[in-house]
């Protein structure tokens, strides 16, 4: 089973609203051509060459390894935040294998191609 989110995050403004990818395009969160990238399920995001640019480049700055235990095989790279969602920074992601990413969600999720 998996415990991965299957919907995008809320985005909320200081007050609490809940936000539209219009919303965060205007305010200059993020750019208008990603903010189609908000609203599709998180399954099909972790498709998208926008996420596996921005995931091979996480990898590729911690080296190819685990963050947590040093591991090479099996990497995920694992969202800290989904504050950021569809315009991550670097700093919002890490590199774990899949046991440790197991550990960090709380148990085990299916592994997403």
């Amino acid at each position: 089973m998996s415990n991965l989110p299957n919907r995008p995050p809320k985005f909320r403004d200081d007050a609490g609203k809940q936000c539209t990818s219009k919303d965060l395009v205007i305010a200059g969160v993020i750019e208008e051509r990603y903010s189609y990238l908000i609203a599709l399920p998180y399954n099909l995001y972790l498709e998208t060459n926008h996420w596996i640019s921005l995931r091979d480049k996480r990898k590729e700055k911690d080296n190819h390894k685990c963050t947590r235990c040093g591991a090479t095989e099996d990497l995920h790279v694992h969202h800290r935040t989904y504050r950021r969602f569809a315009h991550e920074r670097l700093s919002d992601l890490k590199t774990l294998c899949h046991s440790c990413h197991e550990r960090v969600h709380g148990g085990s999720f299916k592994k997403l191609p």
